[in-house]
């Protein structure tokens, strides 16, 4: 259970921080992204759930990845929550796909 939990932790730092620029931050959000930033949000999200696949080796875990980050990263965007909030959201789903491997 502790692999896989730190797994998931490592991808999302990988995916979360070091795979997203500064340009896709930017972009990834309505007010700033202009008529694209759906585009950008969906890039970032499907990254994240590419993470939680290749750190899971279950497809549907990344979709479900793929989804919850582009809502949690979201309602960050539009200014319903701060980073730390954000980071929370991002941690409590690693918990929970992690617990419904070994549930």
């Amino acid at each position: 259970m502790l692999q896989i939990f730190f797994s998931l932790l490592i991808a999302h730092a990988i995916t979360d921080v070091f795979l997203q620029s500064e340009r896709m931050e930017i972009r990834k959000t309505r007010k700033a992204g202009g008529e694209h930033w759906l585009y950008w949000m969906f890039a970032h999200s499907l990254l994240n759930g590419l993470g939680v696949w290749g750190a899971t080796g279950i497809v549907s875990l990344g979709v479900i990845e793929t989804i919850a980050h582009f809502l949690i990263d979201l309602g960050k965007s539009e200014g319903r929550y701060n980073v730390h909030v954000d980071q929370l959201l991002h941690l409590i789903s690693k918990i929970g796909w992690t617990l419904s491997i070994y549930a």
